[in-house]
């Protein structure tokens, strides 16, 4: 069962931390946070839990007990059955602040009393106990073999059970009493049930913990108000399908039951609660399996782990089973590692105690579940079940306690500032919303949530230790604080963390602080180097043991200076003067900068990087003298010499020996840095602010004092010389296979530079590149290397050449400085390289990175040592404390066999070993270790988990690297060198001589120099320096926070941090702590008792656990500062109420008295001022008085006075105002009878002209209807020629009278609208004149009654008697009266004749529209006379043949009547008559009308039909020409259709050629007509006689390039064939037209223009799209065509060669039919036409057009490419350029002088270049065309925008006569079907 809730239930809570650094950070952000931040253990008051059950002893209570016990016992894991549940449980709630209580049955014996004690020393009260005399308690025993360090367990299950009669009344009731929740264990049912009955009766909820159903169960459970269970539970109680059905069914069982917890094992857990609201039940149904499938789903969609989802509120229904409101709570998460789960079973009762918990403090269930499985992930993380159980204090659970309120200050993440402090404004349960400081407003979760101690100084604190609340953000902002103010060292205990300033503090270094900082006290001062350094030189001196200072960081942080300044101090505290000169001191010192210059290196994070790690050893006597020093290396970076990245560079020795003087530059043969090999791979050659001449020198001063003579200086840098120059040999490919020699000449030169600087032979120092010696056992082999091997061996000689150099100097420089063997002490400063993590990670920082992992182990266990130290010097009591041990990473790395290194020195022995089999065999070897994993998509690469971080390592160079031999052609040749520097380097061994080379590993010879180094350390008491880099841009005053962070992880920092955190991380002396929490308990201050015992009694009353007091500070807890804090503020916050209330209630008083004193004094004057105002009021009446009488009486005679001068004054202006309106009178008099005159006149005028309108319309109408009835009269009688011809001269003088009148009528309107118009503008006048009238009388009385004002005021007042004149006033009254009646009548006349007018005027309007419809009859009826002309004529014509008939037939014997020649021409000349006409003629003979059955008109009938029926067909062409178009001529002139005044048979031709051409889509059928019509108009132009009335306009010469194409019709005349035309012209005779030929003729000329346009059209929608895309591909080939100015033929052929292809089909049907080609095209001046690339497209493609036009010939083409002219100059216009070089002029004359001002204008405006960018025209010129287009825009041929825009005809009927004019028509064959035709035998003639 506990397996099964730890299983599940602890994965819950996304606040677990599986990772020490991130759940010790999480821990300290555990505090509250002033007064609003509270734990929940202070809500209730110490909650009362009750739990019934077995107890057992804890499994390894022994183990824990036993002193310092192995990781072999710890490791060894146990599975015990039965008891112990119940009192593990109420243990972890006694842990967490319950007062806890267990009623249970022990033994009398020493085993039971132990456990009572185990329980009571937890908490739990165990008072109510039953101790059972008999048998023996169920618990295990625990032996523990010192010697074997082994355990056994003995399990004892049986045991009398626990009774009810064991249990007596007054205890269950003592028992009961104050109880808020009880806990059963259904183990022992029997006892539970009497309890639970008790605890029901008294409404204390119970919480059920069953594994399986048992005996009993039902009746327990149905007193449960909790239910947690595991899986086998609910579908065997219930005997439900399902888990979640079954959970349905047993909160419907189990009424009372407010949630049921049932865990799934590995599959999560499942929690359902009831909802209690009776508004839920309303919510929807949703089936719980679908709901439990929704939220198992938004489980998998969670990225993190652990995640914890939750339904709504629903009504859950289950199948078979009913349904329940509820919410369904649902969580799964990472699996603990089995190697840390220690008891699962101590797991389980930890989380059973943590709901108890939960259930008590009220919390719901989001927060309860996770902060339960917090609980069970440490108590499984412990060495034993109820050891391991937390307390409320343990750090790992503040997260899940604190409770933040709005106004707290605190911390909380940023993805850009790393951690920021704000304000907390709101609290929505696990949300909080915090306002930065930066105004920025966040919401995070309270897991990442910090407090803030508002009380820290601003400038930070010089120990970090000190700090309130120990957590990542406030050591951040501590260090950021310091920063700023350049305070650039900061400790954290006894650990110094130094900030890279990047700038110079010398204030920080002289000698001066040296004085101050010799013999402090640590800590006394700030934070220094020096400090660090004092301390060590005098624990050294003081306690005799040797020390040593680690000084760690990334490259950049400052290492190589915090060193230079820790040996500086230790030279001056041990420094002493020596005989030669020169101090050890000096020495140790000065070998800095050698090293330095041979070993450093700039990196891409520092400029002066460390490329090797050092530790310096500094002896000392027994007196504190420096005796001797030496320095240790390790891993020199040898890759460095031949490879380099951009932009870092090589070693410094390179570089500053380029820039040596100049004497040792020829020395050396050295020069520009660029020139070398080693050094140009890389941009990078010098450092910003370095002087490399200046440290050459300086480098060589160094060398002198360590003792470096001249010789060997020069020996070195010879050596270097020459690896610069070994670097610059290329080998090429020799004569034989497989063989090498160097390159060129260049290559010798450095070649035999190298030999001379090594002072060898140039053929050995070649062979020895390009050659290996394989000796073998019968013979040596010489075998020769390629190319690339040669520079593999090129390289490899460089780099042991300079690792041998760098190994002399440090030996050098150690046997210079001097070691004592006789030194008592020593003080190593150990300067290593720090944890590296970059883009590609090779075997150097592998080693780097193995050299920090085994570092920080050390840095662990000696901050827990200093931790346990502490605590020891305090006497304090602890217990152990967990920290990070990375052991697991260094067995990976190293352990043997089956270590990293090991499979990597093996791999390196075998000759046929690649990376790839390398890194193939680590998978295989650690595919299960939790530490190592295989990167995605990457063969050979394989990552480690570091303490700081994931590193991806790239194996490529790892073999290479590791190898360490000296191949023996280097050692033989080097070796035999002359110079005895460079044969020292290569000293000569025995067992070389019969080996080619020796193996041997770097990182096995590393492992050994580490494993030594760690061995120093340990024999020494270390001292860190954590040096930090605050930016990566090696700039001051910049701080950045991630940089920071990551650094403090990687230095182990916050991990020491955490460590304090684990134990007591708040440390109070306790002076500071009772003048910070004394307000707390004041009457603690009152006594006389010491700091010691008031700070007890103060924590004592605080209620605080588990805190201790020291011998000089307070220990506090994790959150427990925080808590007090809490308090304090609350105590501060009701003080400042209390005093408050006193300094209000004074400040009342005091203003109540006061306002009590000025009241009285206020009364007292306000009385006499009241007494006085009612004495001042009695006198004001009686004044009052006096005055009203003297007023009043001089208010009446003022009246009269004025009541005089006014009637006076109206008596004046009465008679002035009759006299006024008796000469208005008089004027308006003789205005009206002027008005009425006149408007007598108009109106007789315009009833005159109304009514001479009406009778001329009457008239017109009488008229009309008069010639209607004569018309018909004269249609009647139409066939007597006399009386026609009278009708038709009778109707001409009536048109023409008829036209007269209507232009008379016309001259009548003009003369009237004339009349009217001046008539208006009389009036208007004259009204105008009586406005100015009455506005010149208005003024003459205003003016008047001024002058009479001014007369009465200057005239004296005299005293006379009114005398008003009645009658006179009634007389002028009457008149007046009278004037106005008149004047109203007038305006009624004047409006009357206004409307009248309107009225004339709408009138005339119709009469126009009359005039007009008349006018339009008039048309009608000369239309209907011309007619009549037509049929008087016809029957003239026909009566003339009757009577020749007539004639004839009376002048004859013969019975029969034959046809006169003169009637047979005339019938032939094309006359149709359709009715005989009824004339008299017609009575002459009967004879004639019976015998005439067929008259000619009918054959004709015939005839044309048959012509038709035969042209109707496609009947083709002779001799070129279209048989119908010669067919119908010859038949038109035969039958003399042409003088014939009204024929029928062009109308049937029209109609005929018109239903031809219907299909207007065919334009081979439309070219055949085309040609038929073109030639039978040319037929019709040479045949009929032209005269003036006749002849047809010609068209205006075609502007479009369509048209000038189309004047292709034309022939040369040089090519007319003068005979053929003569022959032309004998098949065409000259007729005279009549009406009907000449009405043909133009109705066939539209029908050839018709077709000629249908050709067209369609020939234009074809090239339309080809248009488009010419105009568009530019665009599309943009990037084909931005680098020249034509198109390519794929190109031109996709889009001109379509156009052509067009052409081409036109102009074979036109052929085929003998038309004459067209070709339309038309550019637009659009914005996508006028660009660069579209006039380099359009110019290839008139290119084309050119040679289509000469390959088409000039018959067909005739000048259209001459006639393309505009489109060519506009072209080259747009593809000139430097366009904005050119003038007007020269556009004008030069350019473009065809194209109008309009289109150059919309060209230039238009234009933009897509292929180069150029511009268009100067602004001049534009403005210059502007100009000119305004003066031309009412030209409306120049303003068009388009090259060629006229649709019009481009040619004439004469430009068709001049085309075919050679044509011959004499030897056209006619039709076949009108040859046999007898009436068509004229055909043949």
């Amino acid at each position: 069962m506990a397996a099964a809730i730890y299983s599940t239930s602890s994965i819950l809570s996304s606040f677990i931390s599986s990772s020490s650094s991130r759940s010790a950070s999480s821990a300290h952000s555990s505090t509250t946070v002033r007064a609003n931040m509270s734990s929940p253990s202070n809500q209730l008051e110490s909650p009362i839990v009750l739990g019934f059950g077995g107890v057992a002893v804890d499994l390894l209570a022994t183990v824990a007990s036993f002193p310092n016990p192995d990781d072999k016992i710890r490791s060894i894991s146990m599975k015990v059955q039965g008891g112990g549940n119940a009192g593990n449980a109420l243990t972890c709630a006694a842990r967490l602040g319950l007062n806890a209580r267990l009623i249970s049955k022990v033994a009398n014996d020493a085993q039971g009393r132990g456990v009572l004690d185990e329980l009571r020393a937890d908490g739990v009260d165990v008072s109510f106990f039953v101790v059972s005399e008999e048998g023996n308690s169920p618990f295990t025993y625990v032996i523990v073999d010192n010697q074997t360090k082994t355990r056994t367990c003995i399990h004892t299950p049986g045991s009398p059970p626990m009774i009810p009669d064991d249990l007596k009344s007054s205890t269950l009731s003592s028992a009961l009493k104050g109880v808020q929740l009880a806990y059963f264990d259904v183990r022992l049912h029997e006892t539970a049930l009497v309890i639970a009955l008790q605890a029901n009766q008294r409404s204390i909820p119970i919480l059920v913990d069953a594994e399986k159903p048992r005996e009993g169960l039902d009746e327990l459970l149905n007193f449960s108000d909790y239910v947690v269970c595991s899986a086998k539970l609910p579908q065997a109680w219930t005997k439900a399908p399902t888990v979640s059905s079954a959970l349905v069914s047993m909160l419907l069982r189990l009424p009372k039951v407010k949630f049921v917890i049932v865990t799934l094992g590995s599959d999560g857990c499942i929690m359902l609660e009831r909802s209690i609201n009776a508004d839920d039940a309303k919510t929807e149904e949703m089936d719980v399996e679908n709901q439990l499938e929704l939220l198992k789903q938004k489980i998998d969609g969670s990225k993190t782990a652990p995640a914890c989802v939750s339904s709504g509120i629903t009504r859950l229904q289950a199948r078979g089973v009913g349904s329940v409101c509820g919410r369904l709570f649902l969580g799964t998460a990472e699996k603990i590692p089995e190697s840390e789960l220690i008891d699962t079973t101590g797991a389980g009762d930890a989380f059973i105690g943590a709901i108890l918990y939960a259930i008590s403090t009220n919390r719901p269930p989001e927060q309860m579940l996770p902060f339960a499985a917090q609980v069970a992930a440490i108590s499984c993380r412990a060495l034993g079940a109820r050891t391991g159980l937390p307390r409320l204090s343990d750090p790992r659970l503040t997260p899940f306690l604190i409770s933040v309120g709005v106004g707290s200050l605190v911390w909380v993440e940023d993805s850009e500032e790393a951690w920021i402090d704000g304000e907390v404004i709101e609290v929505k349960g696990e949300d909080i919303k915090v306002a930065s400081t930066s105004g920025k407003t966040v919401v995070a979760k309270s897991s990442n949530v910090y407090p803030k101690d508002a009380e820290a100084p601003p400038c930070g604190v010089d120990d970090m230790t000190k700090l309130a609340y120990l957590h990542e953000p406030g050591v951040l902002n501590n260090l950021r604080s310091r920063y700023d103010i350049n305070e650039i060292y900061t400790y954290t205990g006894s650990i110094l963390i130094a900030v890279n300033p990047f700038t110079r503090l010398p204030h920080l270094y002289d000698s001066h602080m040296m004085a101050q900082y010799k013999g402090a006290s640590f800590g006394e001062l700030s934070p220094h180097p020096f400090a660090v350094a004092d301390a060590a030189y005098r624990v050294m001196i003081n306690e005799g043991i040797s020390q040593s200072i680690l000084v760690s960081g990334e490259s950049g942080a400052g290492k190589t200076e915090s060193t230079k300044q820790l040996m500086r101090y230790l030279a001056y505290m041990g420094g002493r003067a020596s005989t030669d000169g020169r101090s050890v001191e000096q020495k140790v010192l000065e070998s800095n900068p050698v090293l330095e210059a041979f070993g450093n290196a700039k990196t891409v994070r520092n400029n002066n990087s460390s490329r090797f790690g050092k530790f310096v050893e500094i002896q000392f006597d027994q007196k504190g003298r420096i005796s001797g020093a030496a320095i240790r290396t390790y891993l020199l970076e040898r890759s460095r010499v031949c490879q380099l990245s951009d932009p870092e560079r090589n070693y410094h020795c390179f570089y500053m020996l380029c820039a040596a003087p100049e004497e040792d530059l020829k020395r050396y043969k050295v020069g520009d840095p660029k020139t070398f090999h080693y050094l140009n791979q890389s941009n990078c050659y010098k450092i910003d602010g370095l002087d490399e001449r200046k440290e050459y020198i300086a480098t060589k001063k160094a060398m002198d004092v360590v003792g470096i003579n001249s010789d060997e200086q020069d020996a070195i840098f010879r050596v270097v010389a020459a690896i610069l120059h070994l670097g610059n040999i290329e080998f090429a490919k020799g004569k034989e296979m497989d063989s090498s020699t160097p390159k060129d000449e260049k290559s010798w030169f450095h070649l035999k530079t190298v030999a001379e600087l090594f002072m060898c032979d140039v053929k050995a120092l070649e062979d020895s590149l390009c050659k290996r010696v394989i000796v073998t056992r019968d013979e040596t082999i010489t075998k020769w290397l390629d190319p690339e091997s040669a520079a593999v061996s090129r390289d490899a000689l460089a780099k042991v050449v300079y690792s041998r150099l760098f190994d002399w100097l440090v030996d050098r420089i150690n046997s210079s400085i001097g070691q004592d063997p006789d030194s008592k002490y020593i003080i190593g400063v150990l300067d290593i390289y720090g944890f590296e993590s970059f883009k590609t990670n090779s075997f150097e920082q592998f080693c780097i990175n193995l050299t920090n992992e085994k570092l920080q182990q050390h840095f662990n266990q000696h901050v827990f040592k200093m931790e346990q130290e502490e605590y020891t010097k305090e006497e304090i009591n602890w217990s152990y404390i967990e920290f990070i041990d990375n052991q697991d990473i260094l067995d990976l790395i190293e352990k043997k066999p089956g270590g990293i290194i090991a499979l990597l020195d093996e791999a390196c022995m075998f000759p046929r070993s690649t990376h790839d089999t390398f890194a193939q065999k680590l998978y295989q070897t650690f595919k299960n270790h939790k530490r190592f994993t295989k990167p995605k998509l990457a063969r050979s690469d394989f990552t480690i988990c570091h303490y700081a971080g994931d590193v991806t390592y790239q194996t490529e160079l790892f073999l290479d690297k590791n190898k360490d031999y000296v191949i023996a052609e280097h050692q033989g040749l080097l070796s035999a060198s002359k110079c005895s520097f460079v044969a020292s380097l290569f000293p000569t061994t025995s067992d070389e001589s019969s080996k080619s080379s020796k193996f041997s590993s770097i990182g096995t010879r590393f492992k050994q120099q580490l494993t030594q180094l760690l061995e120093t350390l340990s024999s020494t008491e270390p001292h860190y320096i954590r040096c930090v880099k605050p930016n990566n841009l090696l700039k001051p005053s910049i701080f950045e926070n991630h940089n920071v962070l990551q650094q403090l992880r990687c230095g182990g920092v916050l991990e020491a941090i955490r460590i304090s955190c684990a134990g007591y991380p708040t440390r109070k002396p306790f002076d500071e702590f009772v003048d910070r929490f004394g307000i707390l308990a004041p009457e603690i201050l009152d006594g006389n008792s010491d700091e010691i015992h008031a700070c007890k009694r103060l924590l004592d009353k605080a209620g605080l656990e588990g805190y201790q007091i020291g011998k000089t500070k307070v220990f506090l807890r994790a959150g427990q500062m925080a808590e007090l804090d809490a308090r304090r503020t609350e105590v501060l916050g009701r003080s400042a109420s209390i005093i408050q209330r006193k300094v209000r209630s004074f400040i009342a008083q005091k203003s109540y008295i006061l306002l009590k004193r000025s009241a009285l004094q206020l009364q007292s004057v306000c009385r006499g001022q009241l007494t006085r105002r009612i004495y001042e009021n009695m006198r004001r009446e009686a004044s009052s008085i006096r005055i009203q009488r003297n007023l009043r009486m001089h208010l009446k005679r003022k009246a009269y006075k004025e009541l005089q001068f006014s009637a006076v004054s109206i008596q004046t202006g009465l008679r002035g105002m009759a006299a006024r309106n008796e000469l208005r009178f008089r004027r308006q008099t003789k205005a009206a009878i002027l008005i009425q005159s006149h408007c007598r006149k108009f109106l007789a005028r315009l009833h005159f002209i109304k009514a001479k309108n009406g009778a001329v319309t009457i008239q017109c109408a009488w008229r009309g209807k008069v010639a209607r009835k004569e018309l018909k009269t004269l249609k009647m009688a139409a066939r007597e020629t006399g009386a026609l011809q009278a009708a038709k001269n009778k109707l001409e003088k009536q048109v023409e009278e008829l036209t007269w009148r209507l232009q008379l009528e016309k001259r009548m309107r003009s003369d009237l609208e004339e009349a009217k118009t001046q008539e208006n503008a009389k009036l208007q006048s004259a009204l105008q004149d009586m406005q100015l009238q009455f506005k010149e009388t208005k003024d003459l009385l205003i003016k008047e009654r001024e002058t009479a004002k001014k007369v009465v005021e200057t005239v004296p007042v005299i005293q006379e008697v009114p005398v008003v004149d009645h009658e006179l006033t009634d007389k002028l009254a009457s008149e007046n009266e009278k004037l106005k009646a008149l004047v109203n009548s007038l305006e009624k006349k004047i409006d009357d004749a206004e409307k009248k007018y309107e009225e004339s005027n709408k009138l005339s309007e119709e009469r126009l529209k009359q005039a007009l419809d008349a006018e339009t009859k008039i048309i009608q009826l000369k239309t209907a006379m011309q007619s009549l002309q037509e049929k008087v004529s016809d029957m003239v014509s026909e009566n003339q043949i009757l009577r020749q008939k007539a004639l004839s037939t009376s002048g004859s014997r013969e019975a029969e009547y034959p046809q006169t020649p003169n009637a047979k021409q005339s019938m032939a000349n094309g006359h149709i008559g359709n009715e005989e006409p009824q004339t008299p003629a017609r009575n002459l003979s009967t004879e004639f009308d019976s015998k005439a059955k067929r008259p000619p008109i009918d054959r004709q009938h015939e005839n044309v039909d048959a012509l038709i029926e035969c042209v109707m067909k496609d009947i083709g062409f002779s001799q070129g020409k279209p048989v119908a178009a010669f067919t119908i001529y010859k038949c038109l002139i035969h039958w003399k259709s042409f003088e014939a005044e009204r024929t029928s048979v062009f109308d049937r031709l029209i109609q005929m050629i018109g239903s031809a051409i219907e299909d207007q889509d065919n334009n081979e059928h439309m070219a055949y007509w085309l040609s038929n019509a073109s030639t039978l108009l040319f037929l019709l132009q040479r045949s009929i006689k032209s005269d003036g009335a006749n002849s047809v306009r010609k068209p205006p010469a075609p502007t479009s390039l369509f048209g000038r194409m189309t004047m292709g019709f034309r022939s040369s005349p040089s090519t007319v064939n003068l005979a053929a035309a003569a022959a032309a012209l004998e098949v065409v005779r000259q007729v005279e037209a009549k009406y009907p030929a000449l009405l043909f003729k133009q109705q066939l000329t539209a029908y050839v223009e018709k077709m000629y346009g249908i050709i067209r059209d369609n020939l234009k929608k074809e090239l339309g799209s080809f248009l488009t895309l010419c105009i568009q591909a530019p665009r599309a080939s943009k990037g084909v065509l931005r680098s020249g100015r034509s198109f390519s033929k794929d190109s031109q052929s996709n889009h001109w060669q379509g156009i052509i292809d067009c052409l081409n089909t036109l102009l074979v049907t036109l052929k085929e039919n003998f038309v004459c080609e067209l070709t339309p095209l038309c550019l637009l001046l659009r914005r996508e036409c006028c660009t660069f690339s579209n006039g380099e497209y359009v110019k290839a493609g008139l290119a084309e057009l050119e040679l289509w036009c000469c390959q088409a010939k000039e018959e067909y083409a005739g000048s259209a490419w001459d006639e393309l002219k505009h489109i060519r100059q506009a072209v080259g216009f747009l593809v000139i350029h430097q366009k904005y070089r050119i003038s007007y002029d020269e556009i004008i004359n030069d350019l473009c002088p065809i194209l109008s001002v309009q289109q150059l204008y919309r060209i230039c405006t238009l234009y933009w270049d897509d292929n180069y960018n150029t511009r268009s025209v100067s602004p001049d010129v534009i403005s210059s065309m502007r100009i000119l287009m305004t003066e031309d825009s009412n030209n409306a041929a120049s303003s068009s925008f388009l090259l060629d825009d006229n649709s019009s005809i481009p040619f004439s009927v004469d430009d068709l006569s001049s085309s075919l004019q050679v044509k011959e028509f004499t030897d056209v064959k006619p039709a076949v079907e009108l040859a046999e035709n007898p009436g068509f035998q004229f055909l043949h003639e």
